[in-house]
């Protein structure tokens, strides 16, 4: 009977890629969050890979400012 050497039994690296980290920026506070979140929750989708987060203004300018800061800040698409 051959027996196994203690590194056998060590537990074998990833082996999936990690998926992509996306953040939503919207501009509303309070509707688009609950749209958005009520989309991650019927459909299933994992809290660690989806964030949505509202803008600090309302006008189309600055929502793409946070956008772009908040793409600095390490996800994969916003």
């Amino acid at each position: 009977m051959l027996r196994r050497g203690p590194k056998s039994y060590l537990r074998r690296g990833p082996t999936r890629e990690p998926y992509p980290t996306v953040v939503i920026v919207c501009e509303g506070k309070k509707t688009e969050p609950a749209y958005f979140e009520g989309l991650k929750i019927a459909y299933g989708l994992s809290n660690a890979n989806i964030r949505v987060t509202p803008a600090d203004g309302s006008d189309p300018m600055s929502v793409v400012a946070f956008a772009e800061n908040e793409l600095q800040n390490g996800y994969d698409r916003s």
